[in-house]
């Protein structure tokens, strides 16, 4: 899948080699949907709200975004991180590094449309990935809702993003990428608006059943 390209040429440099890229449902952003969700989630209209969608694991980063929150309520006081995808006793694990109840919502895993409609609650979309050269498959739904996006600079999310579809940045900055896009409404309407587009143009069903048609027919 995309990101791994790299790595074949390297192992088998005379491979034909083509990233197998998945499809994100595209449905249409709906404004009003912003206030119902929130309204469900007992989150304000009015306040900040920063999502991550994904597992739980080590590698994701989120030890890095904990260390994040703190540093951006300390400018928006009423900011909410809202986690989606906790299994487990990972919301009790989450609680107990100390980051207020306040601040975050955890919300267990859920199939992948709900996971989808979630993301609509939120201001900022943020994926603080570790390592790794595989791209987070929440990448191309964070694509595909509209949102602008904060990332860490790193393998698995260049195979997607570039600066003009996410903030990308080292994993220590990941509290400064959130604030430049909080306070840059324009900015953070443009990083949107290019991932949207970008998703329309190659992550959606059509172009999915394209690069399938392009394989069948070199192999033909």
């Amino acid at each position: 899948s995309g990101g791994l390209a790299a790595r074949v040429r390297a192992a088998a440099p005379g491979a034909d080699v083509r990233e197998w890229r998945y499809a994100a449902p595209l449905p249409e952003p709906d404004p009003a949907q912003r206030g119902r969700l929130r309204a469900e989630l007992g989150i304000a209209a009015d306040v900040p709200v920063i999502a991550y969608s994904g597992t739980f694991e080590a590698y994701q980063g989120l030890v890095v975004l904990l260390a994040a929150i703190p540093l951006v309520t300390a400018t928006h006081p009423d900011a909410v991180f809202v986690l989606i995808g906790a299994r487990g006793d990972d919301e009790a694990r989450l609680l107990r590094s100390g980051v207020g109840n306040r601040h975050v919502k955890v919300i267990a895993r859920q199939p992948r449309p709900r996971s989808l409609e979630l993301l609509g609650a939120a201001d900022v979309l943020v994926s603080p990935r570790a390592f790794g050269d595989n791209v987070p498959l929440k990448i191309f739904d964070y694509l595909a809702a509209a949102k602008p996006m904060v990332a860490t600079d790193i393998a698995a999310h260049r195979a997607l993003l570039d600066e003009h579809r996410a903030v990308l940045v080292q994993p220590g900055k990941l509290a400064a990428g959130l604030l430049a896009v909080l306070a840059d409404p324009p900015r953070a309407a443009a990083l949107a608006a290019a991932g949207r587009a970008y998703a329309e143009e190659h992550l959606g069903w059509l172009s999915f059943v394209r690069s399938v048609g392009d394989l069948y027919d070199a192999v033909v």
